[in-house]
């Protein structure tokens, strides 16, 4: 009996696991991203290219099966530079997720990460 307990416990985990999906896609690496006006008469990469990686994200719940509504890439960047009291990022990363459990829940969303540039 206990093997076949086992064996059914096995594929309702295994039935359970491939009902939910989800991925990451790189959008893009970026040299320099900002959402706002950049003076470039000033701008020294050293600097940002030491300082600690900063990320910033937004996303956007799915319940049942209605979305409420599309993560802001510019929101994510913005949160991204708050953290690191910057004006913009460089060596910057974009990535797309989403994760999906069908008819519960789940996210979509956006990440922004690089290096600050300092104010």
């Amino acid at each position: 009996m206990k093997p076949l307990r086992l064996l059914l416990c096995g594929a309702a985990t295994l039935a359970t696991a491939s009902l939910g999906s989800g991925c990451t896609t790189n959008l893009g690496d970026f040299t320099l991203l900002a959402s706002k006006n950049v003076d470039l008469s000033n701008f020294n990469s050293q600097v940002a290219e030491h300082s600690a990686a900063v990320s910033g994200e937004d996303k956007r719940p799915i319940f049942c099966v209605f979305g409420t509504g599309n993560p802001s890439l510019k929101e994510a960047l913005d949160r991204a530079e708050d953290q690191g009291n910057a004006y913009g990022l460089t060596n910057a990363r974009i990535e797309i997720y989403s994760w999906y459990i069908p008819y519960i829940y789940g996210e979509v969303g956006i990440k922004v990460s690089g290096n600050p540039l300092p104010r």
